[in-house]
């Protein structure tokens, strides 16, 4: 299955980074962030079901996370209420293949990402299996690289996130301003 720690490692988590975990949270994924970051970082943990925002909390205690580097809050991904360029990485897993609009979300990541942040979504492959979703609604690597493209996204590498799933590391692409110059004929 997945292993943070090895996914952690690939992405460049470490001491001091802010990092917004996006949707299912139940502390997978955010009680090592909490770990590896330390108290001079902080993790975001932004979903929209209470109970699992409950689950986290009994998780953090349980597994000795550092619980003053986490602020778990009961919010849509795609309206986090986060300060625009707050953080250094957006992290979602098995979230954009449920997504009803992939643009508000990845709008919404690349608002509240500083210029030189990442985005890392992790996902289920689209195959059949007896382990996860239904192949119908998951997303295929490449369709996956699309809608990051699609957004001004850039993937910069693979990441290996086990059997199961696939991993993107992405960076946001500025976009292009039109001219402003005004051309005058004489």
């Amino acid at each position: 299955m997945q292993n943070p720690g090895q996914i952690h490692a690939q992405i460049g988590v470490r001491a001091g980074l802010v990092v917004a975990n996006l949707g299912r949270w139940n502390g997978f994924f955010t009680v090592p962030f909490s770990k590896a970051i330390g108290e001079r970082g902080k993790a975001y943990a932004i979903g929209h079901d209470s109970r699992i925002l409950q689950g986290l909390r009994e998780n953090l205690k349980q597994h000795g996370a550092v619980e003053s580097t986490v602020v778990a809050t009961e919010a849509d991904v795609a309206r986090t209420a986060l300060p625009d360029a707050s953080i250094n990485m957006a992290f979602f897993a098995n979230v954009l293949h449920d997504i009803r609009d992939n643009g508000a979300f990845l709008r919404e990541v690349a608002r509240i990402m500083k210029p030189d942040g990442i985005a890392v979504g992790i996902d289920w492959k689209k195959e059949d299996s007896t382990f996860g979703p239904p192949s119908e609604i998951t997303l295929t690597e490449v369709e996956s690289r699309r809608i990051f493209a699609e957004n001004s996204f850039e993937v910069l590498k693979r990441v290996d996130a086990g059997p199961f799933h696939y991993g993107l590391l992405c960076m946001q692409v500025p976009r292009a301003v039109p001219n402003s110059r005004v051309f005058h004929a004489s």
